[in-house]
């Protein structure tokens, strides 16, 4: 095996600890090299030299401040960068504390080879963990060599461990347990992050993965990784760029789907991290580019591959609508109150015949739900009392609250009742002045409305009505347009085409 220069382990002061991590490197190079999960992306000890290279660029802003990290410190984490993956490759984990625990319900080598090797990918960081405990304490050393006081084997463990697990959770905190020298949480997600950074094409070679039967969700992986070719941090302006290049053809199209489901998972280990890194001013910011070159040899994705991504990331808007729902109750359940008490003070206005004020009052308390989120509250209470009590409002009042009305139900209820509550104000609406603001609004609502009702004719109409107004709504007139060319296409391509003249 040629296993190439090793990377400078820049920032280290001291040759001899430096010599240490050199041979670790040699030592851990043919274990690494087993790949016992081929269906993955390179877990060699390239991706470990490339770990180590981007935390070497992580740590620059601050190596020249007194927030430096200290050769002990630096040792601990490049030991980490090149053991954290090394329980993927070992495959005799049975004799592990970490799978003993697990009380399987057959030996370790009676269990089919896929089991064992999804435990290993389920536990590997656990593992890594102990082969790197039992390297200090043990002989023979399962790592390929003892790893020397120096380098801090418990915190290495601890590093491995931390790697894959939540750093919210209880376990993530006892591990991050150190002596004051040792800043566990900043070479920790120093760790974790340059980890996530390598997603690139080197991790993906098209031509190893034409030789492997992938499932699908590892071919989405492969895919993500094969369409990300660098990761770039620029230093000086303390930016994090990953650049992605598609094929030419399919660029529009991908780079709709790839970046956003490839950068999240960075930005969110960014984010766990914040806290840390700002205490010890590390403050990067993140963003991506798309690269494509007319000349791109990049290969198109097939079609079943592209269909999982999209599917992932449907998945993920529900997981997030789902989250983003409970946060509503939970905040409207908070407001109820204050709910309940603006409501009985707008009832008491009613009772006491000022139906205009209490209807005004309605209207405020609807448009706060609606801010809230609970969207359904909101225009339930304010449509039966408007379309009852509408007309004791003054004009540009009645237009402007029916207006906002109308627009909460077409965003959460059906088109059709918006579309009525509209055409219920079109003569409030025909009273003003063109030069009225609120005259193009109402217009541009009863667009929407007609078109979200497929009533095209009606639709533009308003249009033609908002072209003529001098003062136009937040939707421009061109943009309108667009919106009606484009529902009536789409239309003509769903309608089933008219009969033809020899049918029946």
């Amino acid at each position: 095996m040629s296993l190439g220069p090793p990377p400078p382990f820049e920032h280290l002061q001291s040759d001899d600890r430096r010599a240490t991590l050199v041979a670790l490197r040699r030592a851990v190079a043919p274990i690494l090299e087993n790949n016992l999960l081929p269906h993955f992306t390179d877990h060699s000890v390239s991706h470990s030299d490339r770990v180590a290279v981007l935390a070497d660029q992580l740590i620059v802003p601050i190596q020249s401040s007194p927030q430096q990290l200290r050769d002990t410190e630096l040792g601990t984490l490049y030991a980490g960068c090149y053991l954290h993956d090394i329980g993927l490759q070992y495959e005799n984990a049975g004799t592990t504390q970490a799978i003993s625990r697990l009380g399987l319900s057959m030996p370790w080598s009676q269990m089919p080879e896929h089991s064992r090797r999804e435990l290993l990918r389920k536990h590997h960081h656990v593992i890594s963990a102990e082969l790197v405990q039992q390297s200090a304490t043990a002989t023979p050393p399962l790592i390929g060599m003892a790893l020397p006081t120096e380098l801090n084997p418990a915190l290495v463990a601890a590093l491995c461990e931390a790697h894959a697990i939540d750093s919210e959770g209880s376990r993530y905190h006892e591990l991050m347990k150190a002596p004051p020298s040792i800043r566990m949480y900043l070479i920790s997600g120093i760790l974790r992050l340059a980890d996530i950074l390598d997603e690139c094409q080197d991790r993906a070679p098209q031509t190893k993965a034409r030789t492997l039967l992938l499932d699908i969700e590892a071919q989405t992986h492969w895919w993500r990784n094969y369409y990300t070719e660098e990761v770039g941090i620029d230093t000086d302006a303390r930016v994090i760029r990953v650049c992605f290049d598609f094929p030419p053809e399919r660029e529009n199209e991908y780079s709709r789907i790839v970046p956003r489901l490839q950068m999240p998972w960075i930005e969110q280990e960014l984010g766990r991290h914040d806290a840390v890194f700002h205490k010890y001013g590390l403050v990067w910011s993140l963003t991506h580019s798309v690269n494509s070159t007319t000349y791109s040899t990049r290969e198109p994705m097939p079609e079943t591959v592209l269909s999982a991504m999209l599917d992932q990331l449907f998945a993920r808007q529900r997981d997030i609508t789902e989250k983003q729902r409970y946060t509503v109750l939970q905040q409207f359940r908070e407001a109820q109150p204050n709910f309940q008490r603006r409501l009985e003070a707008a009832e008491e206005k009613r009772n006491n015949n000022d139906e205009a004020g209490w209807l005004c009052d309605l209207a405020r308390i609807a448009g706060d739900m609606w801010h809230l989120g609970a969207k359904q509250s909101a225009w339930t209470i304010l449509r039966g009392p408007f379309s009852r009590k509408s007309q004791l409002l003054e004009v540009r009042e009645r237009l402007q609250i029916g207006t906002k009305l109308a627009l909460m139900i077409l965003d959460d209820g059906p088109a059709r009742l918006a579309r009525d509550t509209l055409l219920s104000l079109t003569e409030s609406a025909n009273s003003l002045a063109g030069s009225e603001r609120i005259k193009a609004e109402y217009y541009s609502a009863v667009f929407s409305a007609h078109l979200a009702n497929l009533e095209f004719a009606a639709a533009r109409e308003a249009f033609n009505r908002i072209a003529r107004l001098p003062q136009t709504s937040e939707i421009g007139p061109q943009e309108m347009l667009v919106m009606l060319e484009e529902a009536e296409l789409l239309l003509g391509f769903l309608e089933p085409p008219p009969p033809s003249d020899d049918q029946p």
